[in-house]
């Protein structure tokens, strides 16, 4: 099948480059890491151009393929037991043994609304600092499932991760994001 869309692959660096740079980075947080990805990208387009269909935009394509570049780079680092073991010491902390919250570590009460401190660049740091802390694979799942609102079938599949280990990853980083929120805002 004929592309209904011919590759301009001269042009990738200069065209695309530093956006899918900043979407590498705002996703890894460190700059090698980023630049590391794009460039896997880049020679995996190269190198699959020929298949390239043009069912979607040549943008589009090059996203999807950094995209999954950054899933294998976190699969790839991804310590499960360490990561297990980690997580399991700090949700003891926030309930007592029949599973309710502890006086001290029930939610504080919002004294403002969510909305606006999302417009705020302030808490954007504050919030990016937290998602920064949080381990590889919880972070992937977090930022996949609520910032790049990936379907939950396929981030299961791209990381390699049964249903039930997903929301066990999503629980632990929201408690973690709540901890983190809790103390610098």
């Amino acid at each position: 099948m004929k592309p209904s869309h011919t590759l301009q692959p001269e042009s990738w660096i200069e065209t695309y480059g530093k956006e899918l740079f900043r979407y590498a980075m705002q996703r890894l947080r460190n700059t090698e890491d980023a630049e590391d990805v794009v460039q896997e990208a880049f020679l995996t387009a190269w190198r699959n151009r020929e298949t390239y269909r043009g069912d979607i935009s040549e943008r589009n394509w090059l996203y999807l393929i950094v995209r999954s570049r950054i899933i294998d780079l976190v699969r790839k680092r991804r310590d499960t037991v360490s990561i297990i073991n980690e997580e399991s010491q700090e949700e003891i902390s926030f309930f007592d043994a029949a599973g309710h919250w502890l006086p001290t570590a029930a939610p504080k009460p919002w004294t403002h609304s969510p909305s606006d401190d999302i417009e705020n660049q302030e808490f954007n740091n504050i919030l990016q600092g937290c998602l920064d802390k949080l381990p590889p694979v919880q972070k992937s799942v977090f930022v996949l499932t609520y910032v790049d609102s990936a379907d939950s079938e396929e981030i299961r599949q791209e990381l390699n991760i049964t249903a039930s280990n997903m929301w066990v990853l999503l629980h632990r980083a929201r408690l973690k994001l709540r901890k983190c929120l809790d103390v610098h805002l």
